[in-house]
């Protein structure tokens, strides 16, 4: 340990030396750290790791299918056809695609949120209960019914400090006041971006209008009903809303996807751990990143993955030592002698 500190400054010097070197070094460390913790992270939280909600494996998407073949999101009026119509799922949900930002006041100082309008299943759905209060009702979609929003758990815990009383108490997004009726668990957030929920209503803005398609459709299936009879009826389903609106929706179907079940010299050799972990730092930033972004598109997919982040810690220490051992080594061999001798 006492030669800690002087080999520290020894590879700190040798490093300076060759400044294009080491940032070349530290940037290719850094990427490829990047890169890969970020992959450990998403097969981790996409193929490993089971998703955090009761029998998951009746869990699945519902995407429109366009004309050209491309999935698309559907519409909250398709939607709310689709759901009395069907009988091949006990639930079928719907979340908006594009949260809305809001001003949110009353409290603390003001901050931006945003806000996801979600129909009343959808916690149901993901056979999550609230961890405070409640989730939505039936009676919440209806136009007229008193405006209610259900927290994250990660608003409730920055702004309001994990009060329990929270439930009953008034929030205002956009100058409009909203009651909070629950607070929900962190395995609720599906994409990890939502700060609160609020109910589908057709007058609201997302849900207006017939060609709007707006949502994503999620869906727990009935017991015994298999994934070839739930696609079967659900573009039968389709079938009739492209033939009632065929300037909308003629040749769309519908596909049934499930989600993914559980679905990131001795001159060198003194300089090599300095670079690695100085690579190592830049690339748990560049990975932290790309998790986040990833976050949003894949579903199970969380921003920090410590198991990802260890083994590539451990993975990058042993490379390090074994490529500042070698040349470490190779120099033992050199004889001192000889080596004066040939100077």
């Amino acid at each position: 340990m006492r030669q800690l500190v002087p080999n520290l400054r020894f590879a700190l010097r040798a490093m300076g030396a060759r400044p294009l070197f080491s940032l070349v070094v530290v940037a290719t460390l850094a990427l490829g750290i990047g890169a890969n913790a970020a992959m450990f992270t998403v097969v981790e939280g996409v193929l490993l790791e089971p998703l955090p909600y009761p029998d998951a494996g009746e869990l699945a998407w519902v995407w429109g299918i366009t004309s050209d073949g491309d999935r698309n999101t559907i519409s909250a009026e398709s939607y709310k056809d689709y759901r009395a119509a069907n009988g091949s799922f006990r639930d079928l949900a719907a979340t908006s695609v594009f949260p809305e930002e809001y001003v949110l006041t009353g409290g603390d100082a003001p901050q931006v949120a945003l806000g996801t309008m979600v129909s009343w299943n959808l916690f149901q759905a993901l056979g999550t209960p609230p961890l405070l209060g409640r989730g939505f009702a039936p009676d919440d979609e209806q136009d007229g019914s008193p405006d209610v929003v259900v927290l994250s758990h990660r608003l409730w815990r920055s702004r309001y400090g994990t009060t329990p009383d929270v439930v009953g108490r008034t929030i205002v997004l956009d100058g409009t006041p909203r009651t909070i009726v629950g607070v929900m668990p962190p395995e609720a957030d599906l994409f990890g971006r939502t700060d609160l929920w609020e109910p589908l209503r057709m007058s609201a803005g997302l849900a207006t209008g017939r060609g709007n398609n707006n949502f994503r459709l999620f869906g727990r299936l009935r017991s015994g009903v298999t994934l070839a009879q739930a696609n079967a009826e659900m573009k039968a389903l389709a079938a009739g809303v492209a033939e009632r609106f065929p300037d909308l929706f003629e040749g769309w179907t519908v596909e049934r996807v499930q989600a993914l079940p559980g679905v990131e010299s001795a001159t060198v050799a003194g300089g090599l751990p300095v670079i690695a972990g100085t690579g190592l730092a830049l690339g748990v930033v560049l990975a932290l990143a790309v998790a986040r972004l990833l976050q949003g598109m894949l579903f199970g997919v969380g921003a920090l993955d410590f198991h990802a982040f260890g083994w590539t810690i451990a993975i990058l220490a042993v490379t390090a030592f074994a490529a500042a051992l070698a040349p470490a080594l190779e120099a033992t061999r050199v004889d001192p002698v000889e080596s004066l001798r040939a100077e």
